[in-house]
């Protein structure tokens, strides 16, 4: 067991007071000074001690086949976060039903939005105004089929 008793930092060295202790003998008090060995021996054993830097270096190399899954993943995830937050979620519903007195249809436009509601009506607007336009020209293409059998 290594314990520092005490350090004192003075502007020429750094010196630290060690107590090592070990089941061979009574414990041994020395003073190491920065950047020197002190070798200690007990018993048929050497043990060497040195106070200063020292640099290594680590390096790991490993091989995960599943670490495209987990991207995937994650960018599913970035997406459906984009969709969620930064699109507008527009629902639209279209009934068509009997018109009146059994003759022709009726068509019945219905729309939510969640966010951007002024330009979701603008769109909502714009689709029914296009409706009717074509819905205006599909009648008076077939006027002349109805009128002959008198249907209008």
């Amino acid at each position: 067991m290594i314990d520092i008793l005490g350090a004192r930092d003075l502007p020429e060295y750094t010196e630290l007071k060690v107590w090592y202790m070990d089941p061979a003998g009574p414990p041994s008090i020395f003073t190491m000074a920065y950047g020197s060995a002190v070798i200690l021996e007990r018993g048929d054993k050497a043990y060497e001690f040195y106070i200063g830097p020292r640099y290594y270096t680590g390096l790991q190399v490993t091989k995960d086949p599943g670490v495209w899954w987990v991207y995937l993943g994650c960018g599913l995830m970035l997406f459906g976060l984009v969709v969620a937050f930064f699109m507008s979620h527009r629902r639209l519903w279209v009934h068509v039903g009997p018109g009146k007195n059994g003759q022709g249809s009726t068509v019945l436009f219905a729309g939510s939005s969640n966010k951007n509601k002024p330009g979701f009506a603008k769109v909502f607007q714009a689709l029914t105004d296009a409706y009717a336009a074509w819905a205006g020209k599909l009648l008076d293409t077939q006027r002349p089929y109805y009128s002959q059998h008198g249907v209008m």
